[in-house]
């Protein structure tokens, strides 16, 4: 029973590393990026139950700290990246706000 407790860490460690590589390739890419983070919280769910089961069964847990480590870094990018991505959205609507407002006043302004 103890080796199939131990299989199961190793798999969720297996499992969690994955998912946060991917989640770590998936947030460089741009625009795109955005999703890693999803992929991440995923990665880190896996990992934590991991650990959980592994502080119960005394088993290693270097694996499931690399995981967490890997899908950290790739959900950190990822919401960088939609921060920038939100900070360009609304520096847009605000210089196409003042253009709007002064087309507007110029078509106001009687011309001579």
């Amino acid at each position: 029973m103890e080796t199939n407790k131990s299989g199961l860490v190793t798999g969720l460690g297996i499992g969690g590393l994955v998912l946060g590589i991917l989640a770590l390739i998936v947030s460089f890419i741009p625009c795109f990026g955005i999703y890693a983070l999803f992929i991440g919280v995923l990665a880190i769910i896996v990992s934590v139950v991991g650990i959980i089961f592994a502080v119960q069964k005394k088993v290693g847990k270097g694996l499931l700290i690399a995981a967490i480590v890997v899908a950290l870094l790739g959900s950190a990018i990822a919401f960088w990246q939609y921060q920038k991505i939100k900070s360009l959205g609304e520096d847009v609507v605000k210089q196409m706000q003042e253009a709007t407002e002064q087309v507007g006043d110029e078509l106001e302004t009687p011309a001579e």
